[in-house]
């Protein structure tokens, strides 16, 4: 989420980007308007990348599984599995949720479990497509805690990264990677799938919300071909934002 940057000089708070077009001396209310608009506009985008990602995927997914169960209800252990992992679903949405209303509330705390976390995310994901093959590398200099609106935001494009592999790119593999070199730290997210075949890029909700994460963690995203086929996705951000 968008937030508000302390004026150490005015004692005033501005949103990033906003400051260098205040006019100067007493602002009328025909003034204002522009600049109320413009945060107006920020909070909604803000707010519907937030909910895309963490809310309407995992309720998507959670449709996909129950239409899937309908279809093909199979042996009682076989429905327990798939209640287990409707219950998954609806506790990523859940969390997801809680999440948004404590960025609402500028709620910031440090956390521990990215990479657990991430992990599990991943093995719920091969749980469900026992076909797609996923690897995580952690590189050691990772941070074992890293503040809460990072992880969030790594965790998602991971989650959106290995969504487009599996199901736009086809792919059969997928490898995730958090690594840190110098004073610049990465997320990639390779597969060997279809690649974009001279394909241009469709700024889509996923591949904007992508970019749009990885401009708020103050770096910059990349997707391409890679050499053997397959896409890749590489993120590279400030070694500081971490925590």
């Amino acid at each position: 989420m968008v937030q508000p940057t302390p004026q150490a000089a005015t004692g005033t708070m501005d949103l990033p980007g906003l400051v260098a077009g205040r006019p100067q001396g007493n602002i009328g209310l025909d003034q204002l308007q522009p600049l109320i608009a413009e945060c107006e506009r920020r909070v909604r985008t803000d707010v519907a990348r937030e909910l895309h990602d963490r809310v309407a995927q995992p309720l998507t997914a959670l449709l996909m599984v129950l239409e899937d169960l309908k279809q093909d209800p199979g042996d009682r252990r076989r429905v327990v599995r798939r209640i287990d992992v409707l219950q998954d679903q609806v506790r990523t949405a859940l969390f997801g949720l809680r999440e948004v209303l404590c960025d609402l509330r500028e709620q910031e705390w440090l956390d521990t479990g990215l990479v657990s976390r991430l992990r599990g995310e991943l093995e719920r994901t091969a749980r469900e497509h026992p076909d797609l093959d996923l690897r995580l590398r952690v590189s050691p200099r990772w941070p074992a805690t890293v503040r809460s609106r990072v992880g969030e935001h790594v965790l998602q494009i991971v989650r959106e990264a290995v969504a487009n592999a599996r199901f736009h790119g086809q792919a059969g593999r997928v490898d995730v990677g958090l690594s840190v070199s110098g004073r610049r730290a990465e997320i990639v997210v390779g597969d060997n799938g279809r690649g974009l075949e001279g394909r241009p890029l469709r700024p889509g909700m996923g591949l904007t919300g992508m970019h749009e994460r990885a401009t708020l963690l103050g770096g910059r995203l990349a997707v391409c071909e890679q050499p053997g086929g397959g896409t890749r996705v590489r993120v590279s951000v400030p070694r500081e934002v971490l925590g």
